[in-house]
């Protein structure tokens, strides 16, 4: 499995008017990625499309530095089926950067699953 560090986004994502039903704080997710560093470390891409380590101080101070990232970074959540209004999501966004600044983002790869207990239902009436 490995390590990953985790990545919000305050800059609008490219989202379907679908995702936007499914889930409603897009701006609050942590997101993960193993394009950044991969041990732990927060990130932000903030409204102004540019990229942020966020660094924990020794007593939980809070300090942010830029990145000057050139290269792409692909960032996604698993949701959980109670987490969205109707069951499971997968969803996956490709964020382009030069030199620390988003040139361009797009929406990847998405999935979408039943709550697992909706799954069985189905089967029983299926097979019974």
């Amino acid at each position: 499995m490995g390590m990953f560090s985790y990545i919000k986004c305050k800059k609008e994502l490219p989202l379907t008017d679908e995702l936007k039903g499914l889930y409603g704080k897009w701006n609050e997710v942590e997101f993960e990625t193993k394009d950044l560093g991969n041990c732990l470390e927060s990130y932000v891409i903030s409204e102004q499309g540019e990229l942020f380590e966020e660094i924990t101080e020794y007593k939980g101070q809070k300090t942010t530095e830029k990145v000057d990232f050139h290269g792409s970074v692909t960032f996604y959540k698993n949701f959980s089926p109670g987490e969205t209004e109707q069951g499971g999501l997968s969803v996956e966004f490709y964020a382009h950067f030069m030199y620390g600044k988003l040139n361009k983002m797009e929406l990847g790869k998405i999935e979408k699953y039943k709550n697992r207990r909706i799954n069985m239902a189905e089967y029983w009436k299926t097979y019974s």
